[in-house]
């Protein structure tokens, strides 16, 4: 790395941490905590990330929000062994299967037409795939599904 470049890091690292100066000496305990997690940045010489200083992104590689969003699907998963008539009675792998199957189905046929509307369609299973599709998630590998089912199954 030449010096050049190596000062305009230090450089950055010299502005945030000017920015983390006035907010850890507040009487606000917001602003100190701010100005704690800017100081975790500049302290790393910047190896630890805003977003994982600020916990925006988890270490695994994904946003709060999307954990949140997969958190939320996990849950209409295991609701929808619950709407759906006989599905509660399938072991988790057969259970797992029968999702898959009807997600594409639903997928490949309905989807096209349902994806621009405001709310989705009435029955069950589709809703929940709707509301799959519509937060931009998929359904889970079959061996995480089977995890995922098996909770709602017990």
């Amino acid at each position: 790395m030449t010096k050049w470049r190596q000062r305009r890091r230090r450089t950055k690292l010299d502005e945030l941490a000017d920015v983390a100066k006035p907010l850890l000496l507040s009487d606000d305990p917001v602003l100190r905590d701010h100005g704690l997690k800017l100081s975790k940045v500049v302290f790393s010489g910047g190896e630890i990330s805003l977003d994982e200083a600020f916990g925006f992104r988890s270490q695994g590689g994904i946003s709060a929000r999307r954990d949140e969003q997969l958190a939320e699907r996990d849950v209409m998963l295991r609701r929808l062994v619950r709407l759906v008539p006989g599905w509660d009675q399938l072991t988790a792998s057969a259970l797992a299967a029968r999702m898959e199957e009807s997600f594409c189905r639903y997928e490949s046929s309905r989807w096209s037409r349902e994806r621009s509307k405001d709310l989705g369609p009435s029955d069950e299973p589709a809703l929940t795939w709707w509301r799959i599709l519509k937060d931009e998630a998929r359904l889970p590998q079959s061996r995480r599904l089977r995890d995922i089912l098996k909770l709602a199954i017990q």
